[in-house]
């Protein structure tokens, strides 16, 4: 069961590496939907002032602040979802993490258990 051992550490440095990335790509959404947000405020409430909606925003938003407001809601529930993935990855590494100190104290039984046990990983 030793030789086990060197899979996981791979498999762990992976999910690492797929936390980071995820991390990245939530902060990257949280700041995107602090702008669309902003973009909808100025949209929404200068009213046609300065012709930011006529000139400059006419282009992206289309209709009207709504979508700028369905962008802002977009990113949020995108940075939302981020953020339960990152939940999943950490719990899979601290399960694959718990097997590989229970294989290299030689209980391969309960490794397995771990492994194997749906009532465990919750």
């Amino acid at each position: 069961m030793r030789d086990v051992a060197v899979d996981f550490e791979r498999r762990v440095e992976e999910l690492s590496r797929k936390n980071r990335r995820t991390v990245m790509v939530m902060i990257a959404l949280i700041g995107l939907a602090a702008l669309a947000y902003a973009v909808f405020l100025v949209a929404q409430f200068t009213g046609g002032a300065f012709g930011l909606t006529d000139r400059t925003l006419g282009g992206v938003l289309g209709d009207g602040a709504g979508n700028a407001l369905w962008a802002a809601n977009n990113m949020a529930n995108l940075a939302a979802t981020a953020a339960i993935r990152i939940w999943f990855i950490r719990e899979r590494k601290m399960t694959l993490l718990l097997t590989h100190a229970m294989i290299l104290d030689d209980d391969a039984d309960i490794a397995m258990r771990i492994l194997l046990n749906e009532d465990t990983r919750t």
